[in-house]
């Protein structure tokens, strides 16, 4: 898929979902090639999904090089899913690291 034809079907997608109530999407094309795509969701019931997606077209298809969904209810993130390393992560050696760190039992 194209990333022409990513970004024509982001809206009908979004928009085919009963529970949207509104959405942004603001497409920053970077070059032919490179968009950075971001956005908010609004649903029925009050939440929201910020997104954003870095996305280049490759000769397999799109690549996907920074992706961010954060669904939140007002200031309280309740889902957050990205490849971005968890800051608190920062710098561990091991599992047994992050196990203390998250003072989690041993």
């Amino acid at each position: 898929m194209s990333i022409d034809k990513y970004i024509e079907g982001l809206e009908p997608l979004i928009t085919s979902f009963s529970i949207v109530t509104a959405h942004t999407i603001t497409i920053d094309r970077k070059t032919p090639e490179i968009v950075f795509i971001s956005g908010i969701i609004e649903f029925r019931n009050g939440a929201t999904l910020d997104f954003k997606e870095f996305l280049e077209n490759k000769k397999h298809g799109l690549e996907k090089y920074m992706y961010a969904y954060n669904y939140r209810m007002q200031s309280d993130v309740l889902f957050r899913y990205d490849n971005s390393p968890d800051p608190r992560a920062k710098g561990l050696q091991s599992i047994l690291a992050a196990a203390r760190l998250l003072n989690l039992p041993l």
